[in-house]
């Protein structure tokens, strides 16, 4: 639509690192796809091998 704004933010943070919280995975992956009716506008995704 005319005039409309989008605001997609995919943050990646460890949680509460200074509390001593720390990930325990190897693998990470996120995607995001957005469509105006059938119309893809955005499609993304993010991926994490932690060797």
């Amino acid at each position: 639509m005319s005039g409309s704004s989008l605001l997609v933010v995919d943050w990646i943070t460890s949680g509460r690192h200074e509390s001593g919280e720390k990930w325990d995975f190897i693998l990470y992956k996120s995607t995001n796809h957005i469509y105006m009716e059938t119309k893809p506008l955005f499609l993304d995704t993010v991926f994490f091998l932690f060797l």
